[in-house]
């Protein structure tokens, strides 16, 4: 064995679970913690089969997954400089990595653009992450009078004005830092105008396949990737809507102009994603939870009645999807959460999803309505009463607090 390596191994800890919380990152879009999930060489490419055709780079590149949103993302490059992502990442190598970057991608997109917003050739068009320009250049070449183009590495003229559609394909699992793309973006786009986009979603068995799903590659620079609920939370952290459901994404700002909503039409309707946590700090007289509890990051909080109530804002647009998350600690005894139902004013949402570390449902919300989300539980029960323990208080809910 190397000395190196001996010393290496000398030096590793026995192993213990609370390495996991210690080595955690903070969610990049929602705050949350994010526990290692998985690593691979820096040399893997986004393909369903042989994603190590060009052999091992021996340079581990770590992710981390979200455990509230599900944002599945490497910190690796978070100091890399424009520079080095140039030479390392987007270099003359690249095209091997990603054949369709130059020219099968664009002409597919201007395709796609052009079938969705036909209604909108005179919009000021941008393209956000455009490579060299091909989309533009088939934008215009199809009608389009207005159409620029920006990408910080192969066109990096920074455009002027604000524009009415905003496209960005195949481009924000690409940032690093996925909140300030998405607040440039912002601030590039008309008030009334929207963001159409595409990204891979993590499938449902992520947590089986790990970072071997074929769209985790760090040579490609796919750095973030993301749930429909880390989308969402991306979208409301920077004042805009989440779309989906037909065909690709969008962001709006929810206040639209006909071509917008002309456009949004063929993508879907708004979704949000709203965590309901324990709050920090309650009044001494409240009624609805207890004292904190393990103070810190793993804090939670203990429902002590049978009714708990939130505020919720709710997108303008209507209908819209909205899912509703409590993270949970524990429950007072086994089947105490899936009794549990969720209220929107007065309306009964679908009964919830529980597993050990949430109780979440989603519905469709079609009227107008006060905000307020509701959940209503069994009544607590007195540990001391079933012969658990002695602990007296009325419990319910272990809540993680948000």
């Amino acid at each position: 064995m190397q000395r190196a390596l001996f010393e290496m191994l000398r030096s590793l800890p026995a192993l213990d679970k609370r390495q996991a919380r210690i080595q955690a990152r903070t969610c990049k879009v929602c705050g949350a913690p994010a526990p290692p999930f998985d690593a691979v060489d820096l040399n893997k490419l986004c393909a369903d089969t042989d994603p190590y055709m060009f052999g091992l780079a021996g340079i581990m590149v770590p992710y981390f997954r979200c455990t509230l949103c599900g944002l599945l993302f490497t910190s690796f490059f978070d100091d890399w400089s424009a520079a080095e992502f140039a030479r390392f990442i987007y270099n003359d190598d690249y095209i091997k990595v990603d054949g369709a970057y130059a020219e099968v991608r664009p002409q597919a997109m201007s395709a796609f653009v052009a079938r969705k917003a036909a209604h909108a050739r005179d919009a000021r068009i941008l393209d956000y992450g455009s490579g060299t320009g091909g989309l533009a250049r088939h934008l215009r070449n199809a009608g389009f009078r207005h159409v620029e183009n920006y990408d910080p590495f192969a066109s990096p003229q920074r455009p002027t004005g604000r524009f009415d559609i905003i496209t960005c394909f195949e481009v924000i699992e690409h940032s690093s830092a996925p909140l300030a793309a998405v607040e440039d973006m912002r601030g590039l786009l008309a008030d009334d105008g929207c963001v159409l986009f595409t990204t891979g979603i993590q499938p449902d068995d992520i947590a089986v396949r790990r970072a071997s799903w074929w769209y985790v590659g760090p040579r490609n620079g796919h750095v973030s990737i993301f749930t429909v609920d880390a989308l969402a939370t991306l979208a409301a952290r920077c004042g805009l809507f989440l779309h989906c459901g037909i065909e690709g994404m969008a962001f709006s700002t929810g206040c639209l102009s006909a071509a917008s909503r002309q456009l949004l039409a063929t993508v879907g309707q708004p979704y949000l994603f709203v965590p309901l946590g324990a709050p920090p700090e309650v009044a001494p007289e409240t009624t609805e939870w207890h004292a904190l509890e393990r103070p810190g990051p793993d804090a939670f909080r203990w429902t002590r009645g049978n009714v708990v109530q939130w505020p919720v804002d709710l997108p303008p647009i209507r209908p819209c999807t909205a899912k509703f998350l409590v993270p949970l600690h524990m429950e007072v005894e086994p089947g105490f959460a899936a009794a549990s139902r969720l209220h929107l004013g007065s309306h009964e949402w679908p009964a919830p999803k529980v597993d050990v570390t949430r109780l979440e449902a989603t519905g469709v919300v079609d009227q107008q309505t006060d905000g307020i989300v509701t959940l209503r539980t069994p009544e607590p029960i007195r540990p001391a009463d079933r012969g658990r323990g002695r602990d007296a208080r009325p419990l319910g809910l272990a809540v993680v607090v948000r």
